[in-house]
């Protein structure tokens, strides 16, 4: 049945983490000054009477990817995984956010184009942008170092060219602006001392670092020409990267595709002005890269995360962190590397990752998945704490029995009636006392199928041979739409 109904994965409903994706983004950089607004959300299934659940966001398959097992240090008992649901906080006070970070142990939301720091239950607004700058968009990321070195991106786009745009700018009387326009890459931000490096792709040359703040520092990537790709420009870039970041000893790397198609790295040790380049192919054979962050390890050491595992760079050598791939986010805290798959979140253990938390659904998080003092915050819409939950998983007690078939992409139309899965349920010797339903959780469509009880469900499950991710489970919809099954 996937292969004829799944027609698509839910994507992520931040616009920046949107064509974050993409590997540019429509932007504006700020200095952000002292200062003052708001930004959408998904509509969330509540918790149901039978079933204990609260779903959060979900997409793509229903079936769990193998993960990996978790490895622990003898004298540290291995904990329980929390089962966690996102759950909207401070409703009043941040009706809707636009994105949620963690910066030098502050927690800080964007919202319209204002910045908060979260303490004590409340919003401190502490900067923003003009109000002038209020038809260009909503900030939409910040990054740096909190508070001397921090800064924003807004959302801009010009209708006129058709092309993503950037304008720099610093905040207050003296606004600095970039005349032409640019691409900015997300995450293309990297703080070294008291500078301040931005990647910025031109349309026309490529890559470049630039100073925006602090002591100019040089950094040039090395030539497309000088690692044998042919090139139109002679001055091309060889690393066209996605991500970058700094170490506090002064490291730089960026992870982006080489001009011979394979993913590598462009590294600059301290002080250096020249970058080296690292191929990156051997650790990843074959398989298709996403470059999602990089994160400093330690005061030399870098993580590069992809969307076909992680990696460690030391001393100029990269090396794999096995066991976990289709990975969609990543952040750091307290030290330790933390990376989700959707289905749960792992902490990387110096020699393996151990599993701290898994979800009731697929989890989309929008680029904003954060730590904060031992909890995790989502602000894609809303900004919610991920809390403990209850299982949806079937038990004996349960009362609202369901085999859950498989999620809907954002393509499948509204209403749309699934005819190949009909036709297979229109066969089942005891098609009268089961019930066809599509329903919501999160942002994402669900499919299933309403059972009376687990005998019918364990024969509906053999009877669905075609399909690999029906599964029983204990829930009932707050809001479900019926298709019917007779001809």
């Amino acid at each position: 049945m996937r292969a004829h109904e799944q027609t698509g994965a839910g994507r992520e409903s931040s616009l920046f983490a949107g064509v974050r994706r993409l590997g540019v983004a429509s932007t504006a950089l700020f200095w952000l000054s002292a200062c003052s607004d708001q930004a959408t959300a998904p509509r969330r299934d509540a918790p149901n009477a039978g079933t204990s659940a609260e779903p959060g966001i979900s997409a793509g398959s229903l079936a769990p990817a193998p993960l990996a097992s978790a490895v622990v240090e003898a004298t540290e008992p291995a904990a329980k995984p929390l089962l966690l649901a996102p759950t909207p906080i401070l409703e009043q006070e941040l009706p809707t956010v636009s994105g949620v970070y963690e910066l030098n142990g502050e927690l800080l939301v964007t919202a319209g184009l204002r910045v908060g720091r979260l303490r004590d239950n409340s919003v401190e607004w502490i900067a923003a942008a003009s109000a002038r700058d209020s038809e260009r968009g909503v900030l939409n990321w910040i990054g740096g170092r909190y508070p001397d070195a921090f800064f924003a991106t807004l959302g801009l786009f010009t209708a006129a060219r058709g092309l993503p745009a950037e304008v720099f700018l610093q905040l207050g009387d003296d606004r600095k602006w970039i005349d032409r326009p640019q691409q900015f890459v997300p995450h293309g931000l990297a703080v070294i001392g008291g500078s301040t490096l931005v990647l910025r792709t031109d349309l026309g040359l490529g890559p470049a670092l630039v100073s925006i703040a602090g002591p100019e520092l040089r950094r040039q990537f090395t030539t497309a020409r000088e690692q044998g790709c042919e090139v139109s420009l002679g001055e091309e870039a060889a690393v066209r990267p996605l991500v970058i970041t700094a170490t506090p000893d002064g490291t730089l790397v960026a992870a982006g595709r080489h001009c011979l198609g394979k993913p590598a790295l462009e590294l600059w040790k301290p002080n250096q002005e020249k970058g080296t380049t690292v191929m990156l192919d051997s650790l990843w054979p074959g398989a298709p890269v996403e470059f999602l962050h990089a994160h400093a390890a330690g005061d030399s050491g870098l993580w590069i995360v992809s969307s076909a595992g992680a990696i460690e760079v030391k001393g100029g050598v990269a090396s794999k962190l096995g066991g976990l791939s289709n990975i969609t986010e990543s952040l750091v805290s307290d030290g330790a590397l933390y990376a989700t798959d959707g289905f749960a979140i792992h902490r990387w253990d110096k020699s393996d990752w151990t599993k701290v938390a898994s979800f009731n659904w697929r989890t989309e998080f929008g680029g904003h998945l954060v730590r904060h003092r031992g909890k995790f915050y989502r602000g894609s819409g809303k900004l919610e704490e991920l809390q403990p939950t209850a299982s949806i998983e079937f038990t004996a007690a349960c009362q609202v029995p369901m085999v859950l078939l498989e999620e809907s992409g954002p393509s499948v139309a509204e209403g749309f009636a699934y005819p190949q899965v009909r036709k297979v349920l229109q066969t089942f010797a005891d098609v009268k006392s089961i019930e066809l339903v599509a329903f919501e959780v999160g942002s994402t469509r669900q499919l299933g199928v309403k059972v009376p009880n687990a005998r019918v469900a364990e024969a509906l499950m053999k009877h669905l041979t075609s399909s690999k991710t029906a599964r029983l489970i204990c829930y009932a919809p707050t809001s479900a739409r019926a298709i019917g099954l007779s001809n």
